[in-house]
Protein backbone atom coordinates (compact mmCIF):
# COMPACT_ATOMS: atom_id res chain seq x y z
CA UNK A 1 0.00 0.00 0.00
CA UNK A 2 2.77 2.51 0.60
CA UNK A 3 4.16 1.62 -2.75
CA UNK A 4 1.35 2.52 -4.47
CA UNK A 5 0.67 6.08 -2.66
CA UNK A 6 4.20 6.82 -3.41
CA UNK A 7 4.30 6.04 -7.04
CA UNK A 8 0.62 6.43 -7.76
CA UNK A 9 -1.84 9.37 -7.88
CA UNK A 10 -4.58 7.32 -6.44
CA UNK A 11 -4.62 6.33 -2.94
CA UNK A 12 -6.51 3.31 -1.97
CA UNK A 13 -9.28 5.45 0.00
CA UNK A 14 -10.08 7.09 -3.83
CA UNK A 15 -10.27 3.33 -4.99
CA UNK A 16 -12.90 2.39 -2.28
CA UNK A 17 -14.53 5.72 -2.69
CA UNK A 18 -14.59 4.53 -6.78
CA UNK A 19 -16.25 1.45 -5.80
CA UNK A 20 -19.05 3.18 -3.53
CA UNK A 21 -19.65 5.62 -6.46
CA UNK A 22 -19.27 8.28 -4.11
CA UNK A 23 -16.50 10.38 -6.09
CA UNK A 24 -17.18 13.46 -7.96
CA UNK A 25 -17.65 13.34 -11.53
CA UNK A 26 -13.93 14.74 -12.21
CA UNK A 27 -12.19 12.48 -9.53
CA UNK A 28 -14.29 9.52 -11.11
CA UNK A 29 -12.75 10.26 -14.55
CA UNK A 30 -9.30 10.75 -12.81
CA UNK A 31 -9.42 7.28 -10.69
CA UNK A 32 -10.56 5.22 -13.80
CA UNK A 33 -8.39 6.35 -16.24
CA UNK A 34 -5.71 5.52 -13.46
CA UNK A 35 -6.87 2.00 -12.89
CA UNK A 36 -6.86 1.15 -16.75
CA UNK A 37 -2.81 1.82 -16.80
CA UNK A 38 -1.90 0.89 -12.96
CA UNK A 39 -1.92 -3.00 -12.85
CA UNK A 40 -1.79 -2.85 -8.95
CA UNK A 41 -4.49 0.03 -9.00
CA UNK A 42 -6.71 -2.04 -11.18
CA UNK A 43 -5.99 -5.24 -9.53
CA UNK A 44 -6.76 -3.43 -5.74
CA UNK A 45 -10.08 -2.39 -7.27
CA UNK A 46 -10.98 -5.78 -8.94
CA UNK A 47 -10.41 -6.98 -4.86
CA UNK A 48 -12.93 -4.18 -3.63
CA UNK A 49 -15.41 -4.87 -6.23
CA UNK A 50 -15.50 -8.47 -5.26
CA UNK A 51 -16.18 -7.49 -1.50
CA UNK A 52 -18.44 -5.70 -2.52
CA UNK A 53 -20.85 -7.93 -4.42
CA UNK A 54 -20.41 -10.72 -2.37
CA UNK A 55 -21.51 -8.65 0.85
CA UNK A 56 -24.34 -7.70 -1.14
CA UNK A 57 -25.44 -11.50 -1.99
CA UNK A 58 -24.64 -12.52 1.45
CA UNK A 59 -26.54 -9.36 3.35
CA UNK A 60 -28.83 -8.08 0.94
CA UNK A 61 -31.99 -9.87 0.20
CA UNK A 62 -35.67 -9.31 -0.47
CA UNK A 63 -36.61 -11.93 2.47
CA UNK A 64 -36.27 -10.37 6.29
CA UNK A 65 -32.31 -10.93 7.28
CA UNK A 66 -33.57 -13.25 9.81
CA UNK A 67 -34.74 -15.59 7.81
CA UNK A 68 -31.90 -15.38 5.29
CA UNK A 69 -29.21 -15.70 7.86
CA UNK A 70 -30.85 -19.40 9.36
CA UNK A 71 -30.55 -20.87 5.85
CA UNK A 72 -28.04 -23.72 5.71
CA UNK A 73 -26.71 -22.45 2.51
CA UNK A 74 -25.83 -19.03 4.07
CA UNK A 75 -22.97 -20.40 5.95
CA UNK A 76 -21.25 -22.31 2.94
CA UNK A 77 -21.68 -19.11 0.71
CA UNK A 78 -19.92 -17.30 3.70
CA UNK A 79 -17.06 -19.79 3.35
CA UNK A 80 -16.77 -19.75 -0.02
CA UNK A 81 -16.75 -16.50 -0.39
CA UNK A 82 -14.01 -16.19 2.22
CA UNK A 83 -12.06 -18.60 0.54
CA UNK A 84 -11.80 -16.95 -3.11
CA UNK A 85 -11.22 -14.10 -0.59
CA UNK A 86 -8.10 -15.66 0.16
CA UNK A 87 -6.70 -17.18 -2.86
CA UNK A 88 -2.89 -16.23 -3.67
CA UNK A 89 -1.52 -13.09 -4.76
CA UNK A 90 -3.69 -11.36 -2.66
CA UNK A 91 -2.90 -8.30 -0.54
CA UNK A 92 -2.81 -7.48 2.94
CA UNK A 93 -6.28 -4.96 2.33
CA UNK A 94 -8.09 -8.06 1.11
CA UNK A 95 -7.03 -10.14 3.80
CA UNK A 96 -8.48 -7.87 6.03
CA UNK A 97 -12.03 -7.40 4.00
CA UNK A 98 -11.78 -10.69 3.93
CA UNK A 99 -11.75 -10.80 8.09
CA UNK A 100 -14.20 -8.17 8.20
CA UNK A 101 -16.57 -10.21 6.76
CA UNK A 102 -15.65 -12.97 8.68
CA UNK A 103 -16.01 -11.59 11.95
CA UNK A 104 -19.58 -10.08 10.99
CA UNK A 105 -20.66 -13.67 9.85
CA UNK A 106 -19.69 -14.83 13.39
CA UNK A 107 -21.29 -12.23 14.91
CA UNK A 108 -25.15 -12.86 12.83
CA UNK A 109 -24.17 -16.46 14.15
CA UNK A 110 -23.44 -15.87 17.89
CA UNK A 111 -26.40 -13.43 18.28
CA UNK A 112 -28.92 -14.75 15.53
CA UNK A 113 -29.02 -18.33 14.96
CA UNK A 114 -28.03 -18.99 18.58
CA UNK A 115 -30.58 -17.68 19.79
CA UNK A 116 -34.20 -15.91 19.18
CA UNK A 117 -34.38 -13.71 16.00
CA UNK A 118 -36.18 -11.49 18.09
CA UNK A 119 -32.78 -9.05 18.05
CA UNK A 120 -33.54 -8.01 14.75
CA UNK A 121 -37.40 -7.56 15.40
CA UNK A 122 -38.96 -4.33 17.38
CA UNK A 123 -41.75 -4.55 19.66
CA UNK A 124 -44.50 -2.21 19.43
CA UNK A 125 -46.80 -3.52 21.14
CA UNK A 126 -49.52 -6.31 22.66
CA UNK A 127 -52.35 -8.03 21.46
CA UNK A 128 -54.95 -9.33 23.34
CA UNK A 129 -58.50 -11.58 22.33
CA UNK A 130 -61.15 -12.05 23.55
CA UNK A 131 -60.84 -8.93 25.05
CA UNK A 132 -63.32 -7.32 27.37
CA UNK A 133 -62.67 -3.37 27.83
CA UNK A 134 -64.58 -1.06 29.65
CA UNK A 135 -64.13 1.70 26.21
CA UNK A 136 -60.77 2.75 24.50
CA UNK A 137 -57.79 3.40 25.98
CA UNK A 138 -54.93 2.43 28.15
CA UNK A 139 -56.33 -0.63 30.35
CA UNK A 140 -54.68 -3.37 32.39
CA UNK A 141 -56.30 -6.60 30.42
CA UNK A 142 -55.54 -9.87 32.50
CA UNK A 143 -54.66 -13.64 30.97
CA UNK A 144 -52.19 -14.16 28.03
CA UNK A 145 -51.40 -12.19 24.68
CA UNK A 146 -49.09 -11.65 22.06
CA UNK A 147 -46.30 -9.78 21.36
CA UNK A 148 -46.96 -7.82 18.01
CA UNK A 149 -43.64 -7.08 16.09
CA UNK A 150 -43.30 -3.49 13.88
CA UNK A 151 -45.22 -4.72 10.23
CA UNK A 152 -46.42 -7.58 11.42
CA UNK A 153 -50.00 -8.73 10.39
CA UNK A 154 -52.65 -9.43 13.07
CA UNK A 155 -55.80 -11.02 11.57
CA UNK A 156 -58.55 -11.56 14.35
CA UNK A 157 -60.62 -14.47 14.30
CA UNK A 158 -62.45 -12.84 17.35
CA UNK A 159 -62.85 -9.32 18.74
CA UNK A 160 -59.80 -8.49 20.34
CA UNK A 161 -57.66 -5.35 21.49
CA UNK A 162 -53.82 -4.02 20.74
CA UNK A 163 -52.19 -1.81 23.11
CA UNK A 164 -49.35 0.03 22.44
CA UNK A 165 -47.60 3.59 24.01
CA UNK A 166 -48.73 5.42 20.80
CA UNK A 167 -52.38 4.22 20.21
CA UNK A 168 -54.81 1.41 20.16
CA UNK A 169 -56.91 -0.72 18.40
CA UNK A 170 -60.12 -2.53 18.40
CA UNK A 171 -60.65 -5.23 15.84
CA UNK A 172 -63.99 -6.30 15.40
CA UNK A 173 -64.36 -10.28 14.45
CA UNK A 174 -62.45 -10.72 10.86
CA UNK A 175 -60.40 -7.84 10.85
CA UNK A 176 -57.29 -7.97 9.67
CA UNK A 177 -54.63 -5.08 9.66
CA UNK A 178 -50.56 -4.79 8.99
CA UNK A 179 -49.53 -3.24 12.03
CA UNK A 180 -46.49 -0.56 12.49
CA UNK A 181 -45.14 2.59 13.73
CA UNK A 182 -45.74 4.48 11.52
CA UNK A 183 -48.38 3.09 9.45
CA UNK A 184 -51.61 0.94 9.77
CA UNK A 185 -53.04 -1.32 6.79
CA UNK A 186 -56.29 -2.12 6.75
CA UNK A 187 -56.68 -5.43 4.31
CA UNK A 188 -60.03 -6.04 5.46
CA UNK A 189 -62.90 -5.68 8.29
CA UNK A 190 -63.73 -2.79 10.40
CA UNK A 191 -61.05 -1.16 13.49
CA UNK A 192 -61.51 1.75 15.80
CA UNK A 193 -58.36 3.54 16.50
CA UNK A 194 -57.56 6.16 19.30
CA UNK A 195 -54.00 7.94 18.82
CA UNK A 196 -53.69 9.43 22.03
CA UNK A 197 -49.89 10.44 21.68
CA UNK A 198 -49.54 13.76 21.74
CA UNK A 199 -48.42 15.97 19.28
CA UNK A 200 -49.87 13.11 17.06
CA UNK A 201 -46.96 12.72 14.01
CA UNK A 202 -48.25 14.13 10.47
CA UNK A 203 -46.72 10.79 8.52
CA UNK A 204 -48.72 8.69 10.29
CA UNK A 205 -51.33 7.26 8.11
CA UNK A 206 -54.33 4.41 8.07
CA UNK A 207 -54.36 2.97 4.68
CA UNK A 208 -56.73 0.66 2.86
CA UNK A 209 -56.72 -0.81 -0.63
CA UNK A 210 -58.97 2.31 -1.81
CA UNK A 211 -57.68 5.04 0.91
CA UNK A 212 -55.22 6.86 2.41
CA UNK A 213 -56.30 8.77 5.58
CA UNK A 214 -54.11 10.63 7.78
CA UNK A 215 -53.83 10.99 11.72
CA UNK A 216 -54.67 14.54 13.11
CA UNK A 217 -54.52 13.35 16.96
CA UNK A 218 -57.84 11.62 17.29
CA UNK A 219 -59.93 8.77 17.46
CA UNK A 220 -61.52 7.16 14.86
CA UNK A 221 -63.26 4.12 13.08
CA UNK A 222 -62.47 2.80 10.21
CA UNK A 223 -63.53 -0.16 7.84
CA UNK A 224 -62.81 -2.03 4.50
CA UNK A 225 -65.86 -4.32 3.72
CA UNK A 226 -66.80 -5.53 -0.61
CA UNK A 227 -64.56 -2.81 -1.77
CA UNK A 228 -65.55 0.42 0.24
CA UNK A 229 -63.81 2.27 2.77
CA UNK A 230 -65.88 4.36 5.98
CA UNK A 231 -64.26 6.17 7.99
CA UNK A 232 -66.01 7.59 10.96
CA UNK A 233 -64.35 10.61 13.13
CA UNK A 234 -65.31 10.47 17.20
CA UNK A 235 -62.61 13.56 18.13
CA UNK A 236 -60.38 15.26 16.45
CA UNK A 237 -60.01 15.10 12.44
CA UNK A 238 -57.97 13.28 10.17
CA UNK A 239 -57.53 13.77 6.50
CA UNK A 240 -58.33 11.91 3.62
CA UNK A 241 -56.23 11.66 0.50
CA UNK A 242 -58.06 12.88 -2.52
CA UNK A 243 -56.32 12.92 -6.25
CA UNK A 244 -56.12 16.60 -5.66
CA UNK A 245 -55.68 17.64 -1.93
CA UNK A 246 -57.13 16.14 0.85
CA UNK A 247 -60.52 15.75 2.61
CA UNK A 248 -60.64 16.91 6.30
CA UNK A 249 -62.81 15.31 8.44
CA UNK A 250 -63.47 16.33 11.84
CA UNK A 251 -65.56 14.72 14.93
CA UNK A 252 -69.02 13.68 14.12
CA UNK A 253 -68.18 13.34 10.50
CA UNK A 254 -68.40 10.31 8.40
CA UNK A 255 -66.51 10.00 5.14
CA UNK A 256 -67.06 6.97 2.05
CA UNK A 257 -64.84 6.02 -1.03
CA UNK A 258 -66.13 3.56 -3.35
CA UNK A 259 -63.53 1.61 -5.29
CA UNK A 260 -61.46 3.56 -7.33
CA UNK A 261 -63.39 6.80 -6.28
CA UNK A 262 -63.30 9.82 -4.40
CA UNK A 263 -64.04 10.14 -0.81
CA UNK A 264 -67.06 12.06 -0.06
CA UNK A 265 -69.21 13.10 3.09
CA UNK A 266 -72.01 11.12 4.64
CA UNK A 267 -74.73 12.74 6.38
CA UNK A 268 -74.70 13.09 10.01
CA UNK A 269 -75.75 10.15 11.96
CA UNK A 270 -79.23 11.29 14.14
CA UNK A 271 -79.06 10.95 17.67
CA UNK A 272 -81.98 10.92 20.14
CA UNK A 273 -82.59 14.76 21.55
CA UNK A 274 -82.82 14.40 25.42
CA UNK A 275 -84.44 17.63 27.26
CA UNK A 276 -85.62 18.07 30.96
CA UNK A 277 -88.29 20.53 31.43
CA UNK A 278 -91.63 22.00 33.59
CA UNK A 279 -94.70 23.13 31.74
CA UNK A 280 -98.21 23.57 32.30
CA UNK A 281 -99.34 23.63 28.32
CA UNK A 282 -103.24 22.55 27.17
CA UNK A 283 -102.84 20.06 24.80
CA UNK A 284 -106.05 18.62 22.27
CA UNK A 285 -105.35 15.49 21.16
CA UNK A 286 -105.22 11.65 22.83
CA UNK A 287 -103.46 10.10 24.91
CA UNK A 288 -102.97 6.02 26.45
CA UNK A 289 -102.79 7.11 30.00
CA UNK A 290 -104.38 9.31 32.37
CA UNK A 291 -101.67 9.14 35.17
CA UNK A 292 -99.23 10.74 33.27
CA UNK A 293 -101.07 13.26 31.20
CA UNK A 294 -100.07 17.14 30.74
CA UNK A 295 -102.83 19.43 31.45
CA UNK A 296 -104.85 19.17 28.70
CA UNK A 297 -108.06 18.85 26.46
CA UNK A 298 -108.74 15.46 24.99
CA UNK A 299 -111.90 14.49 23.04
CA UNK A 300 -113.64 13.61 25.72
CA UNK A 301 -113.72 17.01 26.71
CA UNK A 302 -112.24 15.82 30.06
CA UNK A 303 -109.44 18.30 31.65
CA UNK A 304 -106.50 16.94 33.98
CA UNK A 305 -103.99 18.91 35.83
CA UNK A 306 -99.92 17.20 35.90
CA UNK A 307 -96.83 18.42 35.12
CA UNK A 308 -94.72 16.90 32.43
CA UNK A 309 -90.84 16.40 34.38
CA UNK A 310 -89.16 14.98 31.06
CA UNK A 311 -89.77 14.81 26.99
CA UNK A 312 -87.69 11.85 24.75
CA UNK A 313 -87.91 13.22 21.24
CA UNK A 314 -87.14 10.31 19.09
CA UNK A 315 -87.70 11.72 15.60
CA UNK A 316 -86.85 11.71 11.32
CA UNK A 317 -86.68 15.47 11.31
CA UNK A 318 -84.54 16.37 14.76
CA UNK A 319 -84.55 19.62 15.42
CA UNK A 320 -81.65 21.42 17.49
CA UNK A 321 -81.47 23.37 19.41
CA UNK A 322 -85.23 21.74 20.85
CA UNK A 323 -87.64 24.31 21.62
CA UNK A 324 -91.24 24.17 23.22
CA UNK A 325 -92.40 25.14 19.92
CA UNK A 326 -90.54 22.67 18.04
CA UNK A 327 -91.86 20.17 20.35
CA UNK A 328 -95.41 20.84 19.80
CA UNK A 329 -94.79 20.87 16.42
CA UNK A 330 -96.39 17.71 13.88
CA UNK A 331 -94.29 15.31 12.91
CA UNK A 332 -95.32 11.93 11.30
CA UNK A 333 -92.05 10.08 12.48
CA UNK A 334 -91.92 11.63 15.88
CA UNK A 335 -93.12 9.77 19.58
CA UNK A 336 -92.86 11.63 23.15
CA UNK A 337 -92.14 9.49 26.26
CA UNK A 338 -93.41 11.35 29.23
CA UNK A 339 -92.75 10.66 32.32
CA UNK A 340 -94.57 11.27 35.88
CA UNK A 341 -93.09 9.68 38.80
CA UNK A 342 -91.93 5.42 37.60
CA UNK A 343 -95.31 5.59 34.85
CA UNK A 344 -94.50 5.76 31.18
CA UNK A 345 -97.15 7.20 28.34
CA UNK A 346 -96.42 6.89 24.96
CA UNK A 347 -98.24 9.31 22.49
CA UNK A 348 -98.51 10.69 19.33
CA UNK A 349 -97.43 14.01 18.90
CA UNK A 350 -100.93 15.09 17.08
CA UNK A 351 -102.25 18.64 18.41
CA UNK A 352 -102.09 21.92 18.41
CA UNK A 353 -101.51 23.98 21.19
CA UNK A 354 -104.84 26.06 22.79
CA UNK A 355 -102.78 29.48 23.19
CA UNK A 356 -105.82 31.12 24.88
CA UNK A 357 -105.67 28.64 27.59
CA UNK A 358 -102.02 30.09 28.64
CA UNK A 359 -101.30 33.60 30.83
CA UNK A 360 -99.78 36.18 29.30
CA UNK A 361 -96.14 35.14 31.21
CA UNK A 362 -95.88 31.33 29.77
CA UNK A 363 -97.01 32.40 25.90
CA UNK A 364 -94.06 35.09 26.14
CA UNK A 365 -91.41 32.47 27.63
CA UNK A 366 -92.55 29.74 24.75
CA UNK A 367 -93.85 31.47 21.70
CA UNK A 368 -91.98 34.84 22.04
CA UNK A 369 -92.83 35.63 18.40
CA UNK A 370 -96.35 34.92 18.63
CA UNK A 371 -98.64 38.50 19.60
Amino acid sequence: MDDIEKKCPVTEDDIILFVDRELGETEKRRVESHIKICEKCRGLYETYVRVDRTASELFVSKRPLPEARLEKPFFTRIAAAIKNMLAPRRGFAFGTAALAVLIFSAFLFYYGAGESPKLFTVAIGKFISPAVHNGIGPVDFPGPYEIVADGATVEADTSGIFLSEKFNIIFEAGAKAKLGSTAIRLAAGTIDIDYFKKPAPADFEICTPNARIFIRGTRLAVSYLDNVTKISVAEGRVAVLKKEGELILAAGERAVVMKEGEPSLLPKVEETVNETRETELKIIGEHKNIDAAVPAVYNSDKTEEAKVTEIFLNSGTPQSPLTSETVLKYDENAIACVKTGEVITEKILDYEVDLDSMDEKTRRIFFPKRP
